[in-house]
Order: structure tokens, then C-alpha cells, then sequence
């Protein structure tokens, strides 16, 4: 194999696949990355087994062949070439690598031990680029982190493909966050659980020009094909349960604020919360919301002022959240104003952006002694 090739591009093809490489392996090869040299493209693949990324960029071939060489070596090496064209040899078990007057080289890996996944068929949607990276950024603070094999579902990201729409759902069963989104869905239904990892891989390669993305469903795998980057990942294991089932039908109040005003009060009433409860307790005063929180170190007042609020507004508000939970949902709204939705003390809250209905997230409350106090002091009502 001799290729010649602009260190740009070459940084840019390791960088679109390192980070499927395996990091804790005992197959040695599996930490490598593999460079095929062919046809004025030289193609780069890495894997753990769970995660599959190629990325084909444009080269001068002067003789084909492949190599697998160490990720993390090659790629810091590589950074600290200087930005010329870069002459890659393989010679014998040992590649070398050129720049200027100067040379280096290094071991390679056994090339045929570089195991790769058979072509499958796929059933394929397509979604535009910069809206499919938009909701992963809407979703993925909310996946779970149990290692527990039997929540494990709870790690990855739902993708649910319903005539020409996908929603994307994830949850830590402490919050729940949806995101709706179009897509070419050319009459394909699907329904897979994507690893955390490999959405945040996605993202961090999609562009916010990259055109489309098209992704593939297979039986227990999903493909990311864009650009000159293609992504495979096994499913996450498991049944998804049925979000559409704890979504609330109707809420008793309904309040709009700024977003950005309510995130910095929140940030600010945090730093007084209890270490052990760490909670904030949201209620309504006048015109304004009221936050409050105490702990250790002291306690805090925020006033945050209400743009409206319908609904049952006779009825007292006090209800309890953990402060990291809103401000999550927040940061990645895309509008300036946020709805507050809540049935009372102990009913989860629904947080949407201001005149788009295709995100929602629910909050569940932090249960605290006095919410717990005033549910069992509260009248029964009887029915006839």
C-alpha cells in the first residue's frame, strides 16, 4: 500500500471513526483503525463489536492495500505533522510515514484479524441534517446511566417511525423528553432503542449543513449514513416502555415564563439547596413564581414574573423538583418563553416551548416530608 494524501483529510478521516475503536479490549486488534487504499479513496474503519464507523476521503493511490494501525498513536501522531501532503508506505508489519525531509513508523496490526460486519438489508428513512441534530440535543440529557442489565433499555434513545414523522424518547424514569420530528420515512415503520453513545457520536459529526442523514433499521441494528460517514451500532436490549401511556391528558395550571430568567434563578437557588434532599420548591406569588430552597449554607428567595397563567389559578401551588432536572430542559429549548404545566404537589410537571408542540418533557416532583403531610391531611371527596 502507498497512498498520498493532504493531512487535513487524513485528520478527518481518523476523526470520523475513532471513536469506535475500543479503548478496554483484549482483542488488541479491535483498538486499531483500518485503512484500505483503493480506487482514490482510502477508507477508514474502527469497532468496538458494538459500534461500526467507516469515513471514505479522497486520496492519490499509488498502490492499493490495507492496514490497521493503533487509533490512538496514529491519530496523535498525525496531529503533530506539520500541514503538508503525507506519504503512507506499509512495509512488511510496519507502516511509514513521510512528511517533508523527515519519516516515522510504526507497528501495525494483523490486517485479516480486523473483523467487520456482513451487509444487511435495511429499511431507510431520511431526515434533514441540522433537525435530527437539533433533537438529539433535545433528548439525550435524559437517558438513564443504570448499569443495572435490567434498565439497560433505559441507556439508549428511542426511535419510533409513525407514517411520515419519528419521535425520538428518552428517560431516566425520573424525566421523560420527546421530541418529534419529520422525516422521508418512504412508508417504512420502525421502532429501535439507539445507544447514548452512538447518538452522541452522530451529533458530534453531523454538521449543521450536512444536507441528510439517512438511517437504516435492520433487526437488531440501525445504520447513520452521511456525507462520507457511515455509523453501525447494535440495538440496546430490552422493550421501551410505552411513553405515550404516562403522557398527562389535560393539567389543572398552566404557567409561561421567560426560559432564560427561569434558568438563572434555578442556577442560583441551587447553590443554597440542601446537599442530601437537593431540591427547590416552585410555588406562585402575586404575579411571579416563587422559588425557594435552604440547606446548609443558608437558604434563597427567587421571583421569577409569570407572562401568564390559566387554568386553575385559585388553587395553590407547591410543588418540588430536583433543580438539575429543569434546567436540562431549558438549555436546549429553541424558544425565548417556556410552559409550566402541573395537576399539584405530587403530579409531574410538563415543560414545552412556547408555540411548538413537537417537544415536551415531564419532570417527575421530589417528594418531600411536607408534600407527604399535606396529602394525607387532605380532605376525602366522596363520590356518588
Amino acid at each position: 500500500m502507498k497512498v498520498t494524501i493532504n493531512k487535513a483529510q487524513l485528520i478527518y478521516g481518523i476523526n470520523g471513526v475513532i471513536k469506535a475503536a475500543a479503548t478496554k479490549t483484549t482483542l488488541s486488534v479491535l483498538t486499531g483503525i483500518q485503512m484500505v487504499a483503493e480506487n482514490d479513496h482510502l477508507t477508514f474503519t474502527a469497532t468496538d463489536l458494538t459500534v461500526v464507523a467507516k469515513c471514505r476521503v479522497p486520496a492519490n493511490v499509488e498502490g492499493v492495500g490495507g492496514v490497521v494501525v493503533p487509533a490512538k498513536l496514529f491519530s496523535e501522531l498525525v496531529k503533530k505533522l506539520p500541514d503538508i501532503d503525507i506519504e503512507l508506505v506499509l512495509e512488511g508489519e510496519e507502516l511509514t510515514i513521510n512528511y517533508f525531509l523527515s519519516s516515522a513508523s510504526i507497528k501495525t496490526f494483523p490486517f485479516d484479524e480486523f473483523p467487520l460486519p456482513e451487509n444487511k438489508e435495511t429499511k431507510v428513512i431520511t431526515i434533514q441534517g441540522n433537525v435530527l441534530r437539533s433533537a438529539f440535543r433535545q433528548v439525550a440529557f435524559a437517558t438513564g446511566d443504570d448499569t443495572d442489565a435490567a434498565r439497560q433499555v433505559f441507556t439508549g434513545i428511542l426511535f419510533q417511525v409513525e407514517e411520515d414523522k419519528v419521535n425520538l424518547v428518552a428517560t431516566d424514569t425520573h424525566r421523560l423528553s420527546i421530541k418529534q420530528i419529520d422525516a422521508i420515512t418512504n412508508g417504512v415503520e420502525a421502532k429501535a432503542v439507539v445507544p447514548e453513545k452512538t447518538v452522541n457520536e452522530v451529533f458530534r459529526l453531523v454538521r449543521d449543513d450536512t444536507e441528510t442523514v439517512e438511517i437504516g433499521f435492520g433487526d437488531n441494528f440501525v445504520t447513520f449514513s452521511f456525507g462520507d460517514i457511515s455509523i453501525l451500532t447494535r440495538l440496546v436490549a430490552g422493550n421501551f416502555p410505552d411513553y405515550k401511556r404516562v403522557i398527562p391528558t389535560s393539567t389543572q395550571q398552566q404557567i409561561t415564563m421567560k426560559a432564560k430568567e427561569l434558568t438563572e434563578a434555578i442556577d442560583r437557588a441551587a447553590l443554597l439547596a440542601s446537599k442530601d434532599s437537593k431540591f427547590i420548591r416552585f410555588g406562585v406569588e402575586g404575579d411571579a413564581i416563587l422559588l425557594t430552597a435552604a440547606g446548609e449554607k443558608g437558604k434563597v428567595k427567587e421571583r421569577v414574573s409569570l407572562i401568564s397563567r390559566s387554568g386553575a389559578t385559585d388553587e395553590e401551588l407547591s410543588i418540588s423538583f430536583n433543580p438539575q432536572y429543569f434546567t436540562d430542559v431549558l438549555r436546549v429549548l429553541d424558544t425565548d418563553d417556556v410552559i409550566f404545566e402541573t395537576s399539584g404537589t405530587l403530579s409531574p410537571a410538563l415543560l414545552k416551548p412556547a408555540g411548538d408542540s413537537t417537544y415536551l418533557c415531564i419532570v417527575l416532583p421530589v417528594r418531600t416530608v411536607d408534600d407527604t403531610a399535606q396529602k394525607s391531611a387532605a380532605p376525602v371527596r366522596k363520590t356518588a
